[in-house]
């Protein structure tokens, strides 16, 4: 029977291995991020992907539809559902409990760091750094924790640690104001950037997806301040993504929008506001 678990697990994209324990909570995967609960008696199991929120169930052949839509195999499927939460949450803290260790120990970046040299960016803003790799935090809006960090290496590359929480997690640049508005973006060149001609506080959502959720809590938190989602413009690809999710996440909260304005002499790879303030810091086709 646990075959045919696996069997639909692969039918599904996963990657499970060739034998799925009854008696553990079973993880695979990429990143670990697959897991599986087969029931003990083997009449059915719960499966799914914690990074693309995939999540099915299975009913052995040797059962009716009777049996799947019986109460018995409801409350295992509740259970089951229950402990795959619980063990997600309980990955969350591990991961964010270990970035924070790790982000304590390392040094502040220096200026000389590939990635922002050519961003043009200082490294004031609070990054830190291990090695040629760049150290950003990645922390609840509240900042009452640490959730995750992400990495930038000298090309460009980003990485987030493996297991942590990106959800609705930030890096903040600056001081809030009274009578200033809070910026949201994606990058942290972006957020950098802004704060650079002169924002006063920025909330920096790492990427396009995540926008909408600190947006959410950064206007619950705040909801007595002007707040402005500086978007991408993905001019060149469809969807223009960095449009869409930014135009929803101003749409949920009733924020005020805007966008990089590069003019007739835009170059294909522009498209955000650390883009428009190399222009300015270059001196070139402003």
């Amino acid at each position: 029977m646990s075959q045919d678990f696996i069997h639909e697990m692969r039918q599904q994209g996963l990657n499970p291995p060739e034998l799925i324990d009854h008696s553990k909570f079973n993880r695979f995967g990429k990143n670990k991020n697959e897991w599986a609960i087969l029931f003990p008696d083997g009449d059915g199991g719960v499966f799914g992907d914690w990074a693309s929120g995939l999540r099915g169930v299975w009913q052995s052949k040797k059962y009716d539809r009777q049996h799947f839509d019986s109460a018995e195999f409801k409350r295992k499927k509740k259970e089951a559902v229950e402990k795959a939460s619980k063990e997600r949450e309980s990955e969350y803290l591990r991961v964010g409990d270990k970035a924070d260790a790790l982000w304590k120990s390392l040094p502040p970046a220096t200026n000389d760091h590939p990635y922002l040299q050519r961003k043009m960016i200082p490294s004031f803003h609070g990054v830190k750094q291990y090695g040629d790799k760049l150290f950003i935090p990645v922390h609840t809006v509240q900042g009452d924790r640490m959730q995750s960090y992400q990495t930038i290496d000298p090309e460009g590359k980003k990485m987030f640690a493996t297991g942590g929480r990106i959800t609705a997690g930030c890096f903040m640049l600056g001081l809030i104001r009274k009578g200033s508005p809070v910026y949201i973006c994606e990058g942290f060149a972006t957020g950098a950037s802004l704060i650079e001609v002169g924002a006063n506080f920025v909330v920096i959502a790492f990427n396009a997806g995540n926008l909408l959720a600190v947006a959410i809590e950064v206007k619950r938190l705040l909801p007595d301040f002007e707040i402005v989602i500086a978007s991408d413009d993905d001019w060149k690809s469809t969807p223009n993504v960095g449009q869409i999710k930014a135009t929803e996440a101003s749409k949920a909260i009733q924020a005020k929008m805007i966008t990089p304005n590069f003019g007739d002499t835009r170059l294909d790879h522009e498209t955000d506001y650390n883009d428009l303030w190399i222009r300015r810091k270059d001196g070139k086709r402003v």
